[in-house]
């Protein structure tokens, strides 16, 4: 009886000690402009906002987003999306599986910007399970 006690005991301090604890994946972030990495970052919760000047922004350049964590998908489908109007979500391109690139027009995006009137975009990550927020887009 005082080990079935004590055992109980054991998975009820576990459960409750698991239970307040963070998740132990880590996830990577990378933004490419033109494939170089203007921003990253590791972890959840962080806002990360990345400015761009418009009258730098020519014809073909593009902006890379680069998914990863140490759990990868590699069929699952992935996609980059803003959410445009009453939030309804507009999405920028699609992918397969994660770590693969998602690359999108910048010029396509400066589109989608004149369209709703701003002069900033959330971009949003599918990455096979659940849709987060990843940065915040800003153009001077």
């Amino acid at each position: 009886m005082k080990v079935s006690f004590l055992y109980f005991l054991s998975l009820l301090l576990l459960s409750s000690a698991s239970a307040n604890s963070k998740m132990d994946t880590t996830d990577y972030w990378h933004v490419l402009y033109n494939k170089k990495d203007i921003a990253h970052f590791p972890e959840y919760g962080k806002r990360l906002l990345i400015n761009l000047d418009r009258a730098d922004i020519k014809d073909g350049d593009r902006l890379s987003f680069v998914f990863g964590n140490d759990t990868p998908c590699y069929d699952c489908v992935t996609g980059l999306f803003i959410l445009g109007t009453n939030k309804k979500q507009i999405t920028l391109v699609k992918g397969k599986g994660t770590w693969h690139p998602l690359s999108v027009s910048l010029k396509d995006i400066l589109n989608q910007l004149k369209l709703l009137g701003q002069n900033y975009l959330d971009f949003n990550y599918y990455d096979g399970q659940r849709n987060r927020f990843v940065f915040k887009l800003k153009f001077k």
